[in-house]
């Protein structure tokens, strides 16, 4: 993995509690174009999954699983989430969405109306809230 890949992870926070440890930042042309698609499984490097900031839809085409998906505002309130989205899917989330997150299927506890924090993740340090 190289510098760039390290500075493209997060961890999400709620409460003072990590609801994620990592999960990937679709950036960059492609990344955000194949996202999971074709994948059996999420890449154990990527962690939880994706959240692909600046974005208010997804599409599940080529899937091979179903996903969780939660919409997020601009100040990390989980505006709307979608369990179990099936493969060849268009989701759309509420119009103050500004980024989507998405797991694998039943990874996540329920999170409407929570406001979660995403921070940069810094390989090799233990970091707290």
């Amino acid at each position: 993995m190289n510098s760039a890949e390290a500075a493209s992870f997060l961890r999400v926070w709620r409460d003072g509690e990590m609801v994620i440890d990592r999960i990937a930042v679709a950036t960059g042309f492609w990344r955000r174009a194949l996202g999971l698609m074709g994948r059996r499984e999420v890449p154990a490097e990527w962690g939880a999954g994706l959240v692909f900031p600046g974005c208010r839809s997804l599409q599940t085409c080529f899937m091979r699983f179903p996903l969780d998906v939660l919409f997020l505002d601009a100040e990390g309130r989980v505006v709307e989430e979608r369990r179990n989205v099936l493969p060849w899917r268009m989701i759309a989330g509420p119009s103050e969405t500004e980024q989507c997150l998405e797991v694998r299927a039943g990874w996540m506890p329920p999170l409407k109306g929570a406001c979660l924090r995403l921070e940069p993740l810094r390989i090799g340090f233990d970091e707290n809230p």
